[in-house]
């Protein structure tokens, strides 16, 4: 089934909502929870069908968990408050639980959208989580065709900057050490022998940086063999 053939009594052509920061094209007005899961992913986005599915409240009205039975009018124009924003919540288990409707819960949420096996725990005895993303794709000129990346979320998140993060050994086809990195600086988790490498956002923005932002600026820096 793709957006296009979801049908139903009534149907409005130019009728769509956004998942995370994408436009969905649907053409039904009513949808359940599970048809718009199905929508999302017939229009080529990541989703876990099994993950909780939100919509985010307008202003400050609170989010709303969505069931896959549940009904959603999909309706916007004068007499309503603008299209329909989701986004989906894993359902995996990270030992703890973050804070429900928080900004580091929307923004790990976005995370798992591009990267759905990212996952993220508290380190304890701190205010700071750590956020793993199993396979990275990398460019030719590494060791290795993929690494799995861990950085930290540090306390007061947003406001605060995410800073630095960690690699498998990687080294040059050459045998050359990455630039301004080492295996001697330990991550909480990671396992020994990773590489940390000083890296700094130059311009963060606490309203528009989130953490698929920060992933972008960890791509950006190993795309770059040196």
């Amino acid at each position: 089934m793709t957006s296009e053939n979801i049908k139903g009594n009534d149907t409005h052509p130019n009728l769509f909502f956004f998942f995370v920061d994408e436009k969905i094209n649907v053409n039904q007005a009513v949808l359940t929870g599970a048809q718009i899961k199905e929508a999302i992913r017939s229009a080529g986005k990541t989703i876990d069908p099994a993950h909780t599915l939100i919509l985010e409240g307008p202003g400050d009205e609170a989010d709303r968990t969505i069931g896959d039975n549940e009904s959603v009018d999909l309706t916007h124009g004068r007499e309503e408050k603008g299209p329909k924003h989701f986004h989906c919540r894993p359902n995996a288990n990270f030992g703890f639980e973050l804070p429900s409707g928080s900004t580091i819960e929307k923004h790990f949420t976005r995370l798992t959208a591009r990267y759905p096996n990212a996952t993220i725990q508290a380190i304890q005895g701190t205010q700071t989580y750590s956020v793993h993303i199993p396979e990275i794709d990398l460019p030719v000129g590494w060791n290795k065709s993929k690494t799995s990346i861990w950085f930290i979320v540090p306390a007061g998140y947003p406001s605060s900057t995410p800073d630095c993060f960690w690699s498998e050994d990687l080294r040059t086809t050459g045998g050359i050490e990455p630039k301004s990195s080492n295996t001697v600086t330990i991550h909480p988790v990671a396992p020994a022998g990773s590489r940390w490498y000083s890296w700094h956002v130059e311009a963060w923005s606490p309203v528009t940086g989130d953490l698929l932002s920060y992933v972008s600026t960890i791509r950006e820096r190993l795309g770059r063999v040196e």
